[in-house]
């Protein structure tokens, strides 16, 4: 989620021992990147100092009791583009490469006539770009937004837009055929994906509570599909366009998969399934099949990710690829099924010692 600050805090907020300041961990909006770093924050003043400034994500605080050190968790992921036909994992195809980069962490769809768009973050900076199916032919179509999705007629990109003016927060609809955007919310929204027929688009509003909305890609009027269930995310659209598939958080309870119809009321069905959640944010990618019958998902088992099927007549899951090594943080199936594109690469995570030097 990108917000003004965003503190993602470990259990406790550390204090220094002037008892002045607070660490959090936090990311800058006008990035237009999910990175986290380490930030101090002024008491009662509430100014952020950033501490640590590198392309590493950094995870749960501890201060010693002078305040001289701290010790934290970095993260480095580094993640590629894939590709593959979806019944022959022997035939995966790295299309990108290079250092420090998040390839398809943050957004990952194929466009109608076959080439990929995909989010990434270079030096923290979010960045959506384009590329043909076989990797060639890659550009930068926006810089400065996060988490894009393509409609299923190619027209139009939905992403979240990395700001610092609240007035622009929300999901941007931009024309892929002009260039021209149009803010569609404000608000803090997110995990925006289309209906079949590139009309409508669901997504996760956070507010008071977190929620499904919906909006038309022509702007206008939001309606509320779902609240009071609990905490509701990713969600996505059945091929027939009349059922809601999202992943459910309810306090106490492990994390499903539900159903819910298109224009919103009660929830269906529920699925208990293993979800993988993205090392950098909170999204577990949610797909279904094209056929309508199953919902395809991220499981990780004795440290490797694959994908796997859960059939939505209640039937037992079925694993879909049989990577050996290695983690998946996104996919996408191609509109058919026959192709699958993959975020794949590895995360790793070190204790940092850090003393204060002030």
């Amino acid at each position: 989620m990108i917000l003004p600050f965003v503190p993602k805090l470990s259990s406790s907020e550390p204090s220094l021992s002037d008892s002045k300041s607070l660490l959090v961990i936090g990311a800058k909006e006008e990035r237009g990147s999910d990175l986290h770093q380490i930030w101090e924050i002024s008491y009662p003043g509430g100014e952020a100092r950033q501490i640590t400034n590198d392309t590493n994500n950094y995870d749960t605080i501890a201060l010693t009791s002078d305040g001289r050190f701290l010790t934290t968790v970095r993260n480095e992921l580094v993640a590629h583009i894939w590709t593959m036909p979806s019944d022959d994992v022997t035939r995966a195809r790295q299309l990108t490469r290079g250092f420090e980069k998040s390839d398809g962490v943050s957004g990952l769809s194929w466009m109608p006539d076959g080439k990929i768009v995909y989010g990434s973050s270079l030096s923290g900076n979010g960045i959506i770009s384009l590329m043909e199916a076989d990797g060639s032919n890659s550009k930068q179509l926006i810089k400065g937004s996060a988490i894009p999705t393509v409609s299923p007629d190619g027209r139009y990109l939905v992403s979240q837009k990395g700001t610092t003016a609240a007035s622009d927060r929300g999901l941007w609809r931009w024309d892929l055929s002009d260039g021209s955007e149009k803010q569609l919310t404000k608000g803090t929204d997110i995990w925006a994906t289309f209906s079949p027929d590139s009309k409508w688009i669901i997504y996760t509003h956070y507010g008071e509570r977190v929620g499904l909305w919906k909006v038309s890609v022509e702007g206008g009027e939001t309606k509320q599909i779902l609240d009071g269930y609990g905490y509701a995310i990713c969600p996505t659209v059945s091929p027939d366009g009349k059922t809601v598939a999202f992943v459910l958080s309810r306090t106490g309870q492990t994390r499903q998969i539900a159903l819910l119809p298109f224009d919103g009321g009660e929830i269906i069905k529920t699925f208990d399934a293993t979800l993988q959640s993205n090392p950098t944010n909170d999204k577990k990618n949610l797909q279904w099949t094209a056929d309508g019958r199953g919902i395809y998902f991220i499981a990780f088992t004795n440290g490797v990710s694959n994908i796997w099927q859960q059939p939505i007549d209640g039937s037992a899951p079925v694993q879909v690829t049989n990577f050996k090594e290695g983690r998946i943080f996104n996919f996408a199936f191609s509109a058919d099924g026959s192709q699958l594109a993959l975020s794949r690469g590895t995360f790793n995570s070190d204790v940092v010692l850090i003393e204060n030097q002030k």
